[in-house]
């Protein structure tokens, strides 16, 4: 599997890339500070599974999934938004995106990640 991890925290993308390290040893994981860098990487390989924050500085997470759900190539790639503000993120994207609550804590964000990928 590959992963594209978005988000402007190193702190959280480390965390994340390490859960997924974890999880699935064999997968490929490649990171980004930001959407317009994260674009660029979907320009270069294609990804199983795009993880994004919502809210960055530069490009944010709604900017950027917007800009990939209107590209024929990238639109049914599975996006995960990790948010604080879980409910901004359905109401502009409804149900075409799965949302995963940064409140939770560690454990509960590994269990959801983990939940949604294994789907």
């Amino acid at each position: 599997m590959k992963f594209l991890i978005v988000d402007d925290s190193i702190t959280v993308r480390s965390m994340v890339r390490q859960m997924l390290k974890n999880e699935f040893s064999e997968s490929v994981v490649v990171e980004a500070s930001d959407g317009k860098l994260a674009f660029k990487e979907l320009t270069k390989e294609s990804f199983d599974f795009i993880i994004t924050d919502f809210e960055m500085e530069g490009v944010d997470g709604a900017s950027f999934i917007s800009k990939v759900k209107s590209n024929k190539l990238l639109a049914k790639k599975t996006i995960i938004f990790f948010t604080s503000r879980p409910e901004a993120v359905k109401t502009i994207f409804n149900t075409t995106v799965h949302v995963v609550d940064k409140l939770l804590g560690k454990e509960g964000l590994k269990n959801k990640l983990l939940e949604l990928i294994k789907k």
